[in-house]
């Protein structure tokens, strides 16, 4: 679900690690793991508000004959809806908050880059991630590359910080 614009293993592979360490809150007393959370709550949110018939979910799993025969069980049944539905979400939150490998900058031991990491990630106004349809996606994490070699950040979320400067310059240049 996820494809990095290098194309490399690695970086996957260190994606992976940094989300398993994270997650578990050694490294953020839990609050990355509180935010994403938050944040999948949020996205969880729109993709229901999006469906085009709300009903409920777990009666149409449970009337659909071919989904409990491959689930083996009901409880199975949902359980894979759940990772169907979740799974593409978390690839849409991470192609987002690794570009540029910007999670590594969790894992360092500047308490101050964590802090700024972590308000940024937690302030849906200062990140927003507006929704968009999941189903059978794969997400590219940008990043930029610049003669052979992959760019990395120094700062949390640079780009979104980059672009929101460039936001300000473009509003203040239409006043003057």
């Amino acid at each position: 679900m996820l494809r990095d614009e290098a194309n490399s293993g690695e970086f996957s592979t260190k994606r992976v690690e940094n989300l398993l360490t994270l997650l578990d809150g050694s490294y953020t007393q839990g609050l990355f793991a509180k935010i994403v959370r938050k944040r999948l709550h949020s996205l969880l949110k729109d993709y229901e508000a999006n469906m085009p018939i709300l009903k409920s979910w777990v009666l149409n799993e449970a009337s659909n004959d071919s989904a409990l025969q491959e689930g083996g069980t009901f409880l199975h049944t949902l359980w894979r809806k759940i990772q169907a539905v979740v799974t593409p979400l978390l690839a849409y939150l991470v192609s987002i908050i690794d570009r540029d490998c910007n999670m590594d900058l969790l894992r360092e031991d500047e308490e101050h880059i964590g802090n700024l990491w972590l308000e940024i990630f937690g302030n849906k106004e200062m990140l927003s991630l507006p929704y968009v349809r999941v189903e059978n996606k794969v997400f590219m994490v940008q990043s930029h590359v610049t003669g052979g070699h992959t760019m990395f950040c120094r700062l949390p979320f640079s780009w979104w910080i980059k672009e929101f400067l460039d936001g300000l310059m473009m509003q203040a240049s239409r006043h003057q």
